[in-house]
């Protein structure tokens, strides 16, 4: 997680903490790596959500080992996103 929170100026501390600060948007600049976890997967795609432009997140496909309904549901809630084959 710490790995991609630069990526959108955000900050992850060794000590588990995680500083989140609002409500600013969020400028991604990379493609977001999950590292094959499905919580990283799921924690960026909500951050996503705040995004001024299309993000895409890598490996979501473990998503489903932790939450099957993680896609309908976001949708459900005035989320939007595509999933591509392989991902």
């Amino acid at each position: 997680m710490t790995r991609n929170l630069p990526l959108w100026r955000g900050r992850g501390g060794a000590d588990g903490r995680l500083d989140i600060r609002g409500p600013a948007r969020i400028h991604p600049w990379a493609d977001i790596e999950s590292l094959g976890d499905h919580r990283v997967a799921m924690a960026m795609t909500v951050l996503a959500l705040y995004s001024d432009a299309p993000v895409r997140i890598n490996d979501t496909a473990w998503i489903a080992t932790s939450y099957p309904t993680f896609w309908d549901d976001l949708n459900k809630v005035g989320g939007h996103a595509e999933q591509h084959r392989g991902n």
